[in-house]
């Protein structure tokens, strides 16, 4: 454990001194340490990686549903697919905020408003997520839907360690630093 942890310092010291502002990822890395220094493991596995990244977060419910709603909220406007950029509007304190898409999400979001296109073209509603009627998804839906495919894609296993969570959470420590893990 003693050469993993001079090994994190090591590392954290070429960042800062290459000037990389890593307040959060050196706590999260410490906190990865003592998480395999309480299971006495010496070594950094994928299997230890995906169960302390896969471990349940202390978090509200009122947390999770503001989440989904500020999902469920998003207009055709917040949703630019050709800058790759998702609007959130009038999150907590009234602020918003932009997300920067990877292009495979560009990719898939814009395969699913196509396809919403088709089978709705009738509807004529500003959100950009839509059930089959063309309303608003309600949460139950839509955690009924991700449950769904993510047992079809083979992400929801009996055999894996952690089951994909619809939204990831943050814990209690980590938001009164700051931090925000999507």
């Amino acid at each position: 454990m003693k050469q993993l942890e001079l090994l994190l310092e090591q590392y954290l010291d070429v960042r800062w001194a290459l000037g990389g502002n890593l307040k959060q990822t050196a706590w999260l890395l410490c906190q990865f340490l003592a998480f395999l220094a309480n299971r006495k493991q010496a070594r950094i596995t994928v299997n230890s990686a995906l169960t302390r990244a896969c471990e349940p977060q202390n978090v509200s419910d009122a947390y999770r549903y503001r989440r989904l709603a500020e999902v469920r909220k998003l207009t055709r406007t917040d949703v630019d697919l050709d800058q790759g950029i998702i609007t959130i509007q009038h999150t907590k304190f009234g602020k918003s905020r932009l997300l920067v898409c990877h292009l495979s999400t560009q990719q898939v979001l814009r395969q699913y408003a196509t396809k919403r296109d088709q089978l709705l073209n009738e509807v004529h509603s500003d959100a950009f997520f839509l059930s089959d009627r063309g309303t608003c998804i309600a949460p139950a839906t839509l955690q009924q839907t991700f449950v769904k495919l993510s047992n079809t894609t083979g992400l929801r296993s009996a055999d894996s360690p952690c089951k994909p969570r619809l939204l990831a959470r943050k814990t209690h420590q980590k938001e009164e630093m700051g931090f925000e893990l999507w």
